[in-house]
């Protein structure tokens, strides 16, 4: 599966191997089930993507395969962020599981922590967005912009840090 998806840019044949693994059970299927939906992911199709990447969440232990799990924790961020934001509607499951797992990652300190913080704050300002004048939304963005900001800081040039940050805030 790994050489169809990574070397030959098969992604269906990726998803069928990845499924026979999962049928097989064991230790990996939580693994499967993570390849499983980036494969799914890379193919487009959101809704089998979000299908496996939750199995895969479900089927990942974070005390055995702590790496893994944060890396399953992180996409599942994101495939649903990128559900919800196709969806074009108000706060539902997508935006809950998108906020949920991001700040699940964030809650394991991981070693780099600053796109999950970039991610909470575009979903919080695009949540600001649609729902005009939702204060509570907006601080939030700010807040994890700044966060994301701060956790960069050392590759901005120090001297731009300052514009950077108002850029930023314009943006959201």
């Amino acid at each position: 599966g790994t050489v169809y998806a990574n070397e030959l840019n098969q992604y269906t044949a990726a998803a069928e191997t990845f499924e026979q693994g999962y049928r097989l059970g064991g230790a990996d299927k939580g693994r499967f089930a993570w390849n499983l939906a980036l494969s799914h992911d890379a193919i487009g199709e959101t809704e089998e993507a979000k299908k496996w990447i939750d199995i895969a969440h479900k089927e990942s232990s974070r005390d055995e395969y702590p790496a893994q799990w944060n890396e399953v924790v992180y996409d599942r961020g994101l495939i649903h962020m990128i559900a919800w934001l196709r969806e074009k509607g108000q706060r539902g499951r997508n935006f809950e599981v998108a906020a949920q797992s991001f700040n699940a990652f964030l809650d394991h300190r991981p070693k780099s922590p600053h796109w999950a913080e970039y991610n909470l704050a575009c979903l919080h300002a695009k949540a600001a967005e649609d729902e005009q004048g939702n204060q509570a939304a907006q601080a939030k963005a700010v807040e994890h912009f700044d966060r994301f900001l701060h956790q960069v800081s050392g590759i901005i040039d120090p001297d731009k840090l300052k514009a950077t940050r108002e850029i930023g805030r314009r943006v959201l």
